[in-house]
């Protein structure tokens, strides 16, 4: 079967792929659906002006809720497979319905679900996977609300309904199969209306792909063709032996059915017994069944509900599928199947059909088929026409207040209701009497010649509540021993008071539950007997008195003394290091404190005055001059000799690289003996007698530094004198 298929109102056959293209078509009001795969390019999902949802213009691309409608090709031009060649030749339908002719629906309804496959091999194209359901869907999505109808036709009712909730559906196949005496039905579906309709006539029931509600009886709608091993090729066609299977139910046999209804006026039941001697004979076995239904009200209605019971279960219910290639068989239709090498002949109903393409012109069915049983519908349509308006007829209804106690059988007592208590012994009122009073809304039972209301504990079950036990009503003795324990208790709700003399004892109390900082002792309370040896250590003492220390020894290594009394210190010795830094002041150290004590470390010279001090002594470092403040200090027997205002005199200088003084300063000059040599001007230093310059060779004494030739300089009687400087010696003098 080739096919046309729009999707949106775009024609989709030039884009669909025969792999995984799947029709599936189901009996009794299930949705058909429809599975398929559709190539397209990512550009065309963002199309505008083509697919439609409805009457909504919207993209391209199939999406959801877009109608789907897909026909059969009835063109007689040859229709190869074409192949795409972007996705390694897989093959497409192709073709479109331009210029061919139009066939039957073979699938009709709303795209439900579309997902998208992007192909790595080629990104140009989109794989769209697409799911379709029927147009049984409007069936769940409209719903029906109040509805009451009395001796109609099921054809009248459904075209009422369809007409006033769901007028696009056709119901002009409808057929008229029985009267309904009363039909309701408030806030369902159409779907569940349908079904009700069915179970209610034993019809079945579909919309079909161009919105036509088909409704019959399975009898009236043949196949067009049957299956069989050897096909004639004309009225019947062969199927696929390989993937043939079949399978008979026979799990709940009855061949003997009786029916038991409600009872008659005589009080005894409707009832009526029905058999199959065929069934009977096959097996060799009775197989019983008996049904209790009170509902049936007459003879009647009980033979065709035993002779139902007796047509469903008497043989084996037989179920299976078979694969065939030959377009014209749908749901619905009552297909003749003869198998003699699987032992199957007969009619079926075809209740499920899966439709699928092995090229663009070949289609696969393979149906799922049943047992058609026709006077088991033709049964069942009597025993709801039996069943219209009947109801079972009842015994005489009594007088009002025309029954009392004792009208009842010996064995029935009902509960009397009253206003007070009845005096015992009545004989109104048995040994097993029971009565409610309506004061206190209890009830009373005889005891005797006593009421009661009292419920023995044994009867009782579950737990009784704090609330339901009256205040001060546990005394001591219904207390079991050891049954209040200490987590029952609250926190102190146990006073003094309650605890008895020498009630708790030593061996009572846990370790480490009295303690001191609870303040459960009086002062004095605890004796020194009372403590054990050895029992106190020092976390348990806060403070000692030194009083209390009478006798024996404190190891000073365990003790830490703030303030110590010298006197208390009598034997031993203080050592040093226990003295801190700076803790001795100069007025602790008494006189006479030897120099030999003094071994290492460094006396600071600012803070001593030394009146002799031997020059031997001073073995290291330097004595800045200024730090002689007094008198003259006379060296090599006074050929050097400083005096207090820093003059300095030289007897003799026997050899010397150079007398080097600052610059200009000032008239002080340097004195060699009694004689002033050097004076100072602004500008220059000169000899002022030369005469006691002396050198061991000539005159070896420097002038300047560095300088070379004639100079002049003055003598000590202020003549002008010539000298020959060489490198800074005087190497010649003007005598």
């Amino acid at each position: 079967m080739r096919l046309f298929i729009k999707i949106g109102d775009i024609d989709r056959g030039a884009q669909v792929l025969l792999q995984g293209f799947e029709i599936t078509k189901d009996l009794g009001g299930r949705m058909a659906t429809c599975r398929l795969q559709m190539l397209a390019d990512p550009s065309e999902r963002a199309a505008v002006g083509l697919g439609k949802v409805g009457s909504a213009v919207v993209g391209q691309s199939p999406s959801p809720f877009q109608e789907i409608v897909i026909n059969e090709n009835l063109g007689t031009s040859p229709l190869g497979v074409q192949f795409d060649q972007a996705t390694f030749d897989e093959a497409i339908f192709g073709g479109s319905t331009g210029g061919s002719p139009v066939g039957d629906r073979q699938f009709a309804g709303y795209v439900s679900d579309v997902r998208p496959e992007y192909l790595r091999s080629n990104p140009t194209k989109v794989k769209y996977h697409i799911t379709c359901q029927d147009y049984t869907v409007l069936l769940d999505n409209t719903e029906v609300v109040n509805i009451s109808y009395s001796n109609q036709t099921d054809k009248d009712i459904i075209q009422a309904v369809f007409t006033a909730y769901l007028p696009e559906v056709d119901t002009s196949l409808v057929s008229s199969l029985t009267t309904i005496e009363t039909f309701n039905l408030e806030g369902e579906s159409l779907r569940t209306f349908m079904e009700r309709i069915a179970e209610l006539t034993g019809a079945e029931w579909y919309l079909d792909f161009d919105k036509r509600l088909r409704y019959y009886l399975p009898s009236s709608n043949p196949a067009p063709f049957s299956l069989a091993e050897t096909p004639d090729y004309s009225t019947s066609f062969d199927f696929d032996r390989k993937s043939f299977d079949y399978a008979e139910d026979f799990r709940t046999p009855a061949n003997r059915v009786k029916v038991i209804g409600g009872l008659k006026e005589n009080e005894t039941a409707y009832s009526a017994t029905s058999q199959n001697l065929n069934s009977q004979a096959a097996f060799g076995k009775v197989f019983s069944r008996v049904i209790v239904d009170r509902n049936i009200a007459s003879d009647a209605e009980a033979q065709l509900r035993a002779q139902v019971e007796v047509q469903r279960y008497a043989f084996p219910e037989k179920n299976g599928t078979v694969t065939y290639r030959r377009d014209g068989v749908n749901i619905g239709h009552l297909l003749t199947i003869d198998s003699p090498t699987r032992g199957l002949s007969g009619d079926f109903l075809v209740r499920k059909l899966v439709m699928r393409w092995k090229n663009a012109s070949l289609t696969e069915y393979t149906a799922e088929f049943g047992d058609y049983r026709p006077d088991l519908f033709k049964t069942m349509r009597l025993l709801k026409e039996l069943a219209k308006g009947k109801t079972p007829t009842p015994l005489a209804k009594p007088v009002s207040k025309s029954v009392y106690v004792d009208h009842f059988a010996s064995t029935i007592e009902p509960v009397q209701i009253v206003n007070s208590l009845p005096s015992l012994p009545d004989p109104n009122y048995s040994a097993n009497a029971v009565v409610l009073l309506t004061t206190d809304r209890k009830i009373y039972r005889r005891n005797g010649d006593a009421w009661t209301a009292v419920v023995p504990t044994t009867d009782l079950t579950g737990t009784i509540t704090e609330t339901q036990i009256a205040d001060d009503s546990i005394s001591t003795p219904k207390l079991k021993a050891l049954a209040v324990t200490a987590d029952i208790l609250a926190a102190n709700s146990v006073i003094a008071g309650k605890v008895a003399a020498d009630a708790v004892t030593a061996g009572t109390i846990a370790v480490g539950a009295i303690r001191a900082i609870d303040a459960v002792f009086d002062a004095g309370a605890i004796q020194s007997a009372d403590i054990g040896n050895a029992q106190i250590n020092n976390a348990h003492i806060v403070s000692l008195g030194a009083s209390k220390l009478t006798a024996g020894t404190i190891d000073a290594s365990v003790i830490t003394v703030t303030n110590l009394n010298a006197s208390n210190i009598t034997t031993g010795t203080l050592s040093g290091s226990y003295l801190g830094d700076g803790t001795v002041a100069d007025i602790k150290i008494a006189s006479g404190l030897s120099a030999t004590k003094i071994t290492t470390g460094t006396l600071d010279a600012s803070v001593v005055s030394v009146t002799n001090l031997n020059a031997s002594n001073i073995v290291t470092g330097t004595m800045a001059a200024d730090r002689i403040t007094g008198g003259t200090m006379n060296v090599g027997a006074g050929g050097l000799t400083v005096d207090g205002t820093g003059g300095v005199n030289v007897e003799s200088i026997v050899d010397c690289e150079y007398i080097q003084t600052s610059a200009n300063p000032g008239s002080t000059g340097v004195f060699v003996g009694t004689r002033n040599m050097l004076q100072y001007d602004s500008t220059y230093a000169y000899l002022v007698d030369a005469s006691k310059v002396q050198a061991s060779s000539g005159f070896m004494c420097n002038w300047v530094e560095g300088i070379s030739g004639t100079r002049t300089v003055k003598d000590g009687s202020g003549d002008n004198k010539q000298v020959t400087i060489s490198g800074g010696i005087i190497t010649a003098w003007e005598t």
